[in-house]
């Protein structure tokens, strides 16, 4: 399917999905889709703008266009059309002035793994699973009580994992919202799998991929109990507001062993990736630059030493320099120290 007709059936079927009652003041935004220096903007093909990398939504001529990179396929339309609602949606939280985004750089160097937080996760996946699936309001308190315990006991884990579900967890919502418009069906498949994967303990390492689904599993919990409005633009993360009055839980959190498995493979694996990219000696910045971004999809880290899938960024001079690759970057706080390919 060229570009054009790619254009032409996503915006087809974005014209069947009312975007206010997926999230108040939500409307349709820019979109495009590109396939190496080729792209289809409002319906017209360009040549791709410097500014169009990834799948996202950037800042482009005064406003905000989401955009997708289809050079290695989409598979199904519709579940493409629902991904590029989530695209759209980050340009809305931009436009909206949303401001409880995560700290990524102090989550590398602060966030630590624990086997009894991820334990108590778990947990809290098998209630929304049972709010969701089976109705089961009983579940709703326990789960607040869970979450609120994990506020108070591990206060910096939390508020990252909370921040991201914030953001990315709502997008992924609005995506499942979206898809429900357009093919009820293949929305229900996607949320059967979306409970597979939060009640599987290595889906939890790294934290910040599985707070996509926990983040949209809570929202959906919090509709059906009649929590507070999640579709407003507030100063706490919705899963830290949502917690505020309930007490915490009090019973014992036994560490699960899958969960402890599953952390230790973790642990294990980011060691030899680091260590060998650190023995290949493969040098390709030995320069003190301040740290611009890492790829913080599944960045992992030990120590002072972070891996990056497919990039990194540096400031050189007040300006944004990429370098493409998979890397590991070895950091002094907010700054590079050395870069080695992987």
């Amino acid at each position: 399917m060229d570009l054009m007709e790619l254009y032409r059936e996503t915006a087809k079927r974005l014209s069947r999905i009312d975007l206010d009652s997926l999230f108040r003041g939500f409307s349709p935004l820019r979109f495009a889709v590109y396939s190496g220096n080729e792209c289809c903007l409002d319906g017209e093909l360009i040549e791709k703008p410097a500014a169009f990398v990834a799948n996202t939504s950037v800042e482009y001529e005064g406003g905000q266009v989401a955009i997708w990179d289809v050079s290695h396929g989409i598979g199904d339309l519709d579940e493409f059309a629902a991904s590029m609602v989530h695209e759209m949606f980050h340009g809305f939280q931009n436009l909206s002035g949303e401001s409880r985004y995560p700290d990524e750089n102090a989550a590398l160097r602060d966030y630590v793994y624990s086997a009894k937080n991820v334990s108590l996760k778990l947990k809290e996946a098998e209630l929304m699973r049972n709010i969701v699936e089976n109705g089961d309001k009983a579940s709703c308190d326990t789960l607040l009580s869970m979450r609120k315990r994990r506020l108070m006991d591990f206060p910096f884990e939390y508020r990252y994992e909370a921040a991201t579900e914030q953001i990315e967890g709502t997008a992924n919502y609005i995506e499942l919202a979206a898809l429900f418009a357009i093919a009820p069906e293949k929305a229900a498949m996607r949320w059967k799998r979306l409970f597979e994967r939060i009640l599987d303990p290595k889906e939890y390492f790294p934290i910040r991929i599985v707070s996509y689904l926990t983040g949209a599993a809570f929202i959906e919990c919090a509709n059906r109990m009649g929590g507070p409005d999640f579709d407003t633009f507030k100063n706490e993360p919705y899963a830290v507001e949502a917690v505020t009055e309930a007490p915490a839980y009090e019973g014992n959190i036994e560490t699960d062993p899958a969960v402890s498995q599953a952390m230790e493979s973790f642990i294990d694996e980011t060691k030899r990736i680091i260590e060998a990219a650190v023995e290949k000696n493969d040098v390709v910045l030995n320069e003190r630059r301040r740290l611009a971004s890492v790829n913080i999809w599944d960045a992992r880290r030990l120590g002072d030493l972070v891996t990056s899938n497919f990039f990194v960024a540096y400031i050189d001079d007040g300006e944004w320099k990429p370098l493409y690759g998979d890397f590991v970057v070895e950091l002094d706080g907010e700054y590079i120290k050395k870069v080695y390919r992987r």
